[in-house]
């Protein structure tokens, strides 16, 4: 069986998004993340990226449009465990005329766990994005206003902390 290469290049640094305490309920039998628990955790990170940079998705939605997840890459690294604090990154990495790539970075901060002294990586993670017409089912471009906030936000986060455009380990990025 082939495996696909799992697209996991991030940029060294992403912005601070949040910090969420882990819930008993987002826990499994051993008092650790279940793990399909870590995905609402991005989702939540998106949204609130998104949100800071004056885009509401709601108002994506009431616009017309909707920008589902299409691929899901998840690289677990370390358990995070009921009551710890979570501190979500998250990053705007790959824009085309109709898809969008987040990445993530997920870890347990020094005083967010008790006794804990040195950062505890969680996961790292990319989530790709397609804009559709709800309607059709089908791919459309995103609308020149979204999609030009979106480029501000992948330049200025570039710019603030000194990263580069994140490149695809099956070649250049090319335009949809």
């Amino acid at each position: 069986m082939s495996r696909r290469k799992q697209r996991l290049d991030l940029p060294e640094h992403l912005p601070l998004i949040a910090k969420v305490r882990i819930l008993y309920a987002d826990t499994d039998a051993m008092g650790v993340v279940y793990h399909g628990s870590y995905i609402r955790y991005l989702e939540h990170a998106r949204i609130e990226y998104l949100r800071a940079r004056d885009t509401v998705y709601a108002e994506v939605e009431a616009a017309g449009f909707a920008v589902p997840v299409t691929e899901l890459n998840v690289r677990y690294t370390a358990p995070a465990r009921f009551d710890d604090l979570l501190t979500l990154r998250a990053g705007l990495i790959e824009q085309s005329r109709a898809r969008l790539v987040f990445g993530y970075r997920m870890t347990v901060e020094p005083g967010d766990r008790a006794g804990l002294e040195t950062t505890i990586p969680v996961l790292r993670a990319t989530t790709g994005h397609c804009c559709m017409n709800p309607r059709t089912g089908r791919a459309v471009a995103f609308p020149p206003p979204l999609f030009e906030r979106l480029a501000a936000a992948i330049a200025a986060d570039r710019a603030a902390l000194g990263n580069t455009p994140a490149t695809d380990p099956d070649g250049p990025n090319k335009p949809d």
